[in-house]
Formats: C-alpha cells, sequence, structure tokens
C-alpha cells in the first residue's frame, strides 16, 4: 500500500502486474495503516475497494451466518 486508507476515505495503493506498478485511490470500511499488503475486494468509481490482508475475518457468527 503506498499511503494510509482512513475508514470510509481514501489514500492509495500501489498494485503490480505484468511488470509494470499503477497506483490507484482506494477506499476501506477500517483504518488500514501504510505499509499493509491489501486485498481489492471490489470497484468504487474510478478508484477500488481494499481489506486488510492481516485484518481477521470475521467469523460465521459475527456476520449472521448459522
Amino acid at each position: 500500500m503506498s499511503v494510509a486508507i482512513p475508514a470510509n476515505r481514501y489514500g492509495s495503493v500501489l498494485v503490480k502486474a505484468e511488470g509494470q506498478t499503477h497506483e490507484f485511490a482506494a477506499t476501506a470500511d477500517r483504518d488500514i495503516p501504510a505499509g499493509r499488503t491489501v486485498r481489492i475486494t471490489g470497484i468504487a468509481g474510478n478508484g477500488v475497494i481494499v481489506r486488510d490482508e492481516a485484518a481477521p475475518a470475521a467469523s460465521a457468527a459475527t456476520r449472521g451466518e448459522d
């Protein structure tokens, strides 16, 4: 990741693909500190939605699944 992403605001991520690095605006539902590895989970306008790879996944009970 390039810069920190405050919850529900925009920061930026660096994406390496096909030998090139691209910078994209990115948003997330939680604060993500700079330097973390993130996973792209969707598209938001001209940017991407990401989640922190190091954040623990929500349990089935937390998500409301049985």
